[in-house]
C-alpha cells in the first residue's frame, strides 16, 4: 500500500486519478433528450480533460515542477518565523513579491547569521499561548516540552506545527522497543530510522525476526557458501564471517561487535554486506521509548530542516541546522598544519572529522612516517585551505539540508561540493536570467554582492574621523569610505587608541580623553550662532580628530558628508544590492550622490508599503487627534501627488535653498499650480522641521510622526505592522498546491502575492474588476471622476466588438487594464486606513496579473450582467494541426458555476456548455441556438446541467503562444468565436 499524497504518483497516474475524480455521469439537455456524458470524447471530438493531452500534461509537468514550488512554500510555512519575516523586510526584501526558491535561500541566510552570532530570537512565536499548546498535547508538562523544542528548532509555534510534531511524538512514544522483526523489515526494505519508518516496521513486520527464504545465504560478494544454516552450520563459516568482517575496515564498530552483527544477518538470511552491518548497528543502537520531550526535539528538528516531522532520523544529532552550519567553520578554522600531518600518519581518511579530532587521538606532534611523504602533508594542508576560503555558511546550510555529511567527505570532494553549493545559491541570487546566464557574471556579481554587504555592514563602526579624511569637495565611493576608514580603525586598534565610531556618539568606555578634548564643543557652537544637537557636535569632533579648521562652513561640509555616507549606508539594503546587481550595476564603484540618486529610484512600490505602514501607526498610536490624522495624510498625499507632477519649481526652491521648514515648503506648494485643498495647520509641530537634504519628503514626514509617539513607541507599532504583513502571507501561503498549479498552469511567476491576486481574480466578489467601479467613485479629482468612469465603461465596451483578432483583442484589453490602472492609483492615497490600502494594492496586483496573462491568450473579460460586474476567463488556445479551442468559465449568484468550450477543427465548431443550475441551462440553451444560427461553420452544441465545480480549461500552456505557428490556426476564428459568445450571453441577460 503506498502511504503519502498525490503528488508521489506517477505523472500518468496522477492524470488517470483527477479524471477519475472529477468527471461522472450528468444529465445532457439536448433536444429534450437526456444522455450520458460517461463517454464523451470518445466519439465526440470533444476534448474535456482541460484542453490538454496526456503529453501536454506530461511536457508541461516535466518543464515546471509543481510539486519542487510547493515544497519550497511549505518549507517557508513550516520554518519562517515572525521574526524572520521582519529581518527579511528590515533587509529591503519583500518576501511575497520573491519566488519561492529564493525567498528559502534568504531565510537560510538570515536563520545562519543568526545562529552564527549567538542572537537568541525569543518573543516572536507567540501565535499560540501555553493554555492551547497544553490542549493539544494533553499536560502542561509535555506543552512546555513542545513548546521548548520548537523554540530549540526556530519554527515558528502555531497550531499547525505544533500539532504534526505532537502526532509524531506520539506515534514514537508507542514503540516501547524495536524488534528483531522490525529491524529485518527495515534493512530489506533500506529504510532510514525515522519515525514513521519505525512506528510502521513495529506495526507492519510480524515473527521474532528469524524468518528466511529457502534457499542460500552469502557473505559479502564472495559467493553462496550453505544453505538456511544451523548453529552448527554458523560454528562452521565463523571463519569466513570473520575474514569478511575484518576486510570492510569498519569504523566506530569494533571488530567483535561487527561479528556478532554479521552472524545477526547470516541467522535471518541476510547479506553481509558492510552497508548491512552499519545500518544493523545504528537501528541496534537506538534506545526505545523515547520520552515525550525527546521525541518532540527529534520531529522539531525534522520540520525546521524542511521536512515533515514524521520523517525524524532518530539516530542523527539535533543540533539546530543553522548553529551545526557555523560551529563547521568555526571548527575547521582552529585545524592546525600539525593535525593534518597527524591524520595523515594514522592512515587516516582526510576529513574534517578525522582533522578535528587529530590533535587529542594521535597526540599533539609527531614526525613524518616512512610512508607519507612530504609532498602529501603538502597537499593535504593545500586542500584544507582551500575548504576554508571556500566554506560559507549559506553553502553548509545548503549541504546539510541535502542530507550531506560535512564532517566526513574527503577534503578534495568537500571542495567540489562547496563550490557546486555556492553556485547554485550565486545563481538564484544574482540570477540567471539577469547574467544571462554567464557563470563568470554570475560569479562576479556575487562576489560584489558579499563585499557590499560587508562595506555596509562594516561603515556605521568606522571612525567617525574617517568623514575628515575625505575630499569632501570631491566625488567618493563606498569603497573609498570603507578602505579609508578601515586603515584608520587599524591605526586606531594598533596604537590601543579608542575612538568613536560613525553610527553611535562617544562610548563610555572611551575613557576621558575624548570628553575632555571636546568639553568645550558647545561653546564653539554657541560663538558661531549653529544650533547645539549632536550632529552639530559631532561635525566638531570630527573636525578636531582630523585637526581641521572649525568654522561654519567646515561644520555644514562634515554633517553634510556625514549624512550622504549614513544615507547611502542605510538606504542600501541587501534586497536593492541585489537588485542593483542584477542590473549590472556595482554600487561600491559609484559616487555616494550617485548611488543615492539611482537608490531613491528603485521600488517605486516601497510607496505602497510606507504609506499602508505611516497609516497603520497613524491609527494604532492613540495619541494623536483627528485633525492631527488628517494634517499628517494630508501634506503625504499632497507630496506624493506632486511627485508624479512637474515639480521643477518646488525642487529648484528646495536644492538652492539650506534651510528649508516644512512651513516654507507648504507655502510653495499652496502657491503652486498644483490644486492643494487639505486643510493643515501650519503652527502643527512638524511643519516646523528643517527638510533635509538626500531624504524623501515623506520620510521626513514618518520620522516627525515618530518623533511625536516616541520611539519605543514607534518601534512597537512597526513590529505590529509586521506581525499583520506575516499573517497575511501565511494565508496566502496556505492556498498551498492547487493555487500553485493554477499560477504555473498559466504561465505565471509564482509567488505569494500572485497566489493571493490570482485567487482574489477568479473569486466572485474579489476580483479586480467588480472593485473598480467603487474605486472610480472615490477618485480624488472629482472633476476628473465622471470622465474616468465613462471611459473606463467605454473601453469595456469596445473590448468586446474588438475581438476579432489577437492583436486588436490585445490592445483593447491592455487599454482596459491601463485605464483600471489608473483608477487604482488615484484611489490609492484616498484609503481610510492600512487595510483598505492593501485591498487597493491587491486590486492593482490583480490587473498587472491579469494583464501578463493576456499574452498567453487567456483573459479575464469584465461584463455587466444585471447590473454586476462579472469576470469571465477567457482562454484561446492553437496548435500546428488547424485545431483550435476556446475555453470559458465564470461564475454568478444566479447561475452558479458555468463553463464552456468550443472545439474547433476542419470538421466544425463543436460545443459543450454547462451550467450548475436549470435557470442557467435555460439561457445557455438560448445562447448556443443563436449562436449556431450565426455561425457559418457546422455546428454541434450540447448543454449540460450538473457538473458541480466542474471547471474546463481555463490554464493556457505556457508555451504555447511562444512555440506554436499560430498562423496555422486561423485567429479570426477563434477570437471571433470567443466575441459572439460573449455579445450573444450579455444580450440574453
Amino acid at each position: 500500500m503506498r502511504i503519502g499524497n498525490n503528488m508521489d504518483m506517477p505523472v500518468s497516474e496522477q492524470v488517470q486519478a483527477a479524471r477519475t475524480a472529477n468527471y461522472s455521469k450528468a444529465d445532457i439537455i439536448s433536444n429534450s433528450i437526456r444522455l450520458d456524458i460517461t463517454d464523451i470524447g470518445k466519439d465526440t471530438g470533444l476534448i474535456i480533460d482541460q484542453g490538454r493531452s496526456m503529453q501536454d500534461v506530461i511536457d508541461e509537468a516535466g518543464a515546471l515542477d509543481v510539486k519542487t514550488q510547493t515544497d519550497y512554500m511549505v518549507v517557508m510555512s513550516n520554518t519562517m518565523s515572525e521574526e524572520d519575516y521582519a529581518k527579511m523586510c528590515r533587509d529591503g526584501f519583500k518576501p511575497g513579491e520573491m519566488n519561492p526558491e529564493e525567498s528559502v535561500t534568504i531565510l537560510d541566510h538570515i536563520k545562519a547569521v543568526m545562529a552564527q552570532s549567538g542572537e537568541v530570537v525569543e518573543g516572536y512565536n507567540d501565535d499560540l499561548d501555553i493554555s492551547k499548546l497544553e490542549q493539544i498535547t494533553g499536560s502542561r508538562a509535555d506543552a512546555n516540552a513542545l513548546l521548548s523544542a520548537m523554540k530549540q528548532a526556530d519554527i515558528p509555534v502555531n497550531e499547525t506545527n505544533a500539532k504534526k510534531i505532537n502526532d509524531a511524538a506520539r506515534n514514537i512514544a508507542e514503540v516501547s522497543d524495536i524488534s528483531d522483526s522490525a529491524i529485518r523489515f527495515m534493512l530489506v526494505q533500506n529504510q532510514q530510522p525515522t519515525i514513521e519508518n519505525i512506528y510502521m516496521a513495529s506495526f507492519s513486520a510480524q515473527g521474532s525476526g528469524t524468518e528466511q527464504a529457502r534457499g542460500y545465504y552469502s557473505l559479502g560478494m564472495q559467493g553462496y557458501l550453505a544453505k538456511k544454516a544451523d548453529a552448527s552450520d554458523i560454528s562452521s563459516i565463523m571463519p569466513d564471517i570473520q575474514k569478511t568482517v575484518e576486510g570492510f575496515e569498519l569504523e566506530n564498530i569494533d571488530e567483535e561487535t561487527g561479528i556478532k552483527e554479521a552472524t545477526w544477518l547470516v541467522e535471518r538470511g541476510l547479506d553481509i554486506t558492510k552497508a548491512n552491518i552499519e545500518k544493523l548497528d545504528e537501528l541496534m543502537s537506538i534506545k526505545l521509548p523515547k520520552d515525550y520531550k525527546q521525541a518532540c526535539e527529534r520531529a522539531a528538528f525534522s520540520l525546521g530542516r524542511g521536512d515533515e516531522p514524521k520523517k525524524a532520523d532518530l539516530i542523527k544529532d539535533t543540533q539546530n541546522l543553522y548553529d551545526k552550519a557555523a560551529s563547521i567553520i568555526e571548527k575547521t578554522e582552529k585545524i592546525s598544519d600539525e593535525q593534518v600531518k597527524e591524520t595523515l600518519n594514522a592512515g587516516k581518511i582526510l576529513n574534517l572529522k578525522n582533522l578535528w579530532s587529530a590533535k587529542e587521538t594521535f597526540g599533539v606532534t609527531s614526525n613524518i612516517s616512512a610512508e607519507i611523504s612530504a609532498k602529501t602533508v603538502t597537499d593535504g594542508q593545500a586542500v584544507l585551505e582551500e575548504v576554508r576560503l571556500k566554506m560559507t555558511l549559506d553553502a553548509n546550510v545548503a549541504m546539510l539540508k541535502r542530507g550531506i555529511e560535512i564532517d566526513t567527505l574527503p577534503l578534495s570532494r568537500l571542495v567540489e561540493e562547496i563550490r557546486s553549493a555556492q553556485q547554485n545559491i550565486d545563481d538564484i541570487l544574482v540570477s540567471k536570467e539577469a547574467s544571462g546566464k554567464n557563470s563568470t557574471l554570475i560569479e562576479q556579481g556575487a562576489q560584489v554582492y558579499r563585499t557590499t554587504l560587508k562595506a555596509v555592514n562594516d561603515i556605521p563602526y568606522l571612525p567617525a574621523a574617517v568623514i575628515g579624511r575625505l575630499k569632501i569637495e570631491q566625488e567618493y565611493s563606498l569603497t573609498t569610505v570603507h578602505e579609508v576608514g578601515t586603515d584608520m580603525k587599524a591605526r586606531y586598534e594598533a596604537a590601543g587608541q579608542s575612538y568613536e565610531t560613525l553610527m553611535t556618539a562617544p562610548r563610555r568606555d572611551m575613557g576621558d580623553s575624548i570628553s575632555k578634548a571636546f568639553r568645550n564643543v558647545d561653546d564653539i557652537l554657541n560663538d558661531l550662532g549653529i544650533e547645539t544637537d549632536e550632529a552639530n557636535r559631532k561635525a566638531v569632533r570630527i573636525l578636531g580628530y582630523n585637526s581641521m579648521e572649525i568654522n561654519e562652513e567646515s561644520i555644514s561640509q562634515i554633517r553634510e558628508a556625514t549624512d550622504r555616507v549614513m544615507n547611502a549606508v542605510n538606504a542600501l539594503t541587501p534586497a536593492k544590492t541585489l537588485e542593483l546587481i542584477r542590473q549590472g550595476i556595482n554600487p561600491m564603484q559609484m559616487s555616494i550622490d550617485e548611488l543615492t540618486e539611482v537608490l531613491s529610484n528603485l521600488s517605486p512600490e516601497e510607496a505602497d508599503e510606507k504609506y499602508s505602514r505611516f497609516l497603520y501607526k497613524l491609527d494604532k498610536s492613540g495619541e494623536i487627534s483627528d485633525s492631527e490624522r488628517e494634517a499628517y495624510i494630508g501634506i503625504y498625499r499632497f507630496i506624493n501627488r506632486l511627485e508624479k507632477t512637474d515639480a521643477a519649481a518646488i525642487g529648484a526652491f528646495v536644492n538652492s535653498e539650506r534651510e528649508i521648514t516644512f512651513k516654507s515648503l507648504l507655502s510653495v506648494m499652496r502657491s503652486s499650480k498644483a490644486r492643494f485643498n487639505e486643510t493643515i495647520d501650519d503652527s502643527y509641530g512638524f511643519l516646523q522641521d528643517t527638510v533635509k537634504k538626500g531624504i524623501s519628503i515623506s520620510d521626513q514626514i514618518e520620522q516627525a510622526f515618530a518623533r511625536s509617539i516616541g520611539k519605543e513607541k514607534d518601534e512597537r507599532l512597526n513590529e505590529e505592522y509586521l506581525k499583520e504583513d506575516y499573517r497575511e502571507y501565511m494565508d496566502a501561503i496556505s492556498l498551498g498546491k492547487n493555487a500553485v498549479d493554477q499560477l504555473i498552469g498559466n504561465g505565471d511567476m509564482v509567488t505569494v502575492s500572485n497566489m493571493a491576486a490570482s485567487e482574489a481574480l477568479a473569486s466572485v466578489d474579489r476580483n479586480a474588476f467588480r472593485q473598480l467601479k467603487g474605486y472610480a467613485e472615490r477618485t480624488e479629482d472629482k472633476e476628473k471622476e465622471e470622465s474616468v468612469k465613462e471611459d473606463y465603461d467605454n473601453a469595456l465596451t469596445d473590448l468586446i466588438d474588438r475581438f476579432e483578432d489577437r492583436d486588436s483583442a490585445k490592445k483593447a484589453y491592455a487599454s482596459v487594464i491601463e485605464l483600471g490602472k489608473q483608477i487604482v492609483e488615484d484611489v490609492r492615497y484616498s484609503a481610510d486606513d492600512s487595510i483598505d490600502l492593501r485591498q487597493i494594492s491587491l486590486c492593482h496586483k490583480q490587473l498587472s496579473l491579469a494583464l501578463s496573462r493576456s499574452d498567453r491568450e487567456n483573459y479575464t473579460v469584465p461584463v455587466n450582467i444585471n447590473g454586476e460586474t462579472t469576470a469571465i476567463n477567457l482562454t484561446l488556445r492553437h496548435d500546428k494541426d488547424a485545431r483550435g479551442e476556446v475555453n470559458i468559465g465564470f461564475e454568478t449568484d444566479m447561475f452558479g458555476r458555468v463553463t464552456v468550450q468550443f472545439n474547433v477543427s476542419s470538421d466544425g465548431i463543436k460545443g459543450l456548455f454547462v451550467s450548475q443550475n436549470r435557470e442557467g441551462v435555460d439561457v445557455l440553451k438560448r445562447v448556443s441556438e443563436n449562436m449556431s444560427q450565426k455561425l457559418e461553420a457546422p455546428t454541434d452544441f450540447r448543454v449540460i446541467v450538473g457538473l458541480e465545480n466542474r471547471t474546463f480549461a481555463s490554464q493556457n500552456d505556457k508555451n504555447q503562444t511562444e512555440n506554436a505557428d499560430i498562423n496555422n490556426m486561423d485567429t479570426k476564428t477563434l477570437y471571433g468565436l470567443a466575441k459572439e459568445f460573449l455579445k450573444t450571453f450579455v444580450s440574453q441577460m
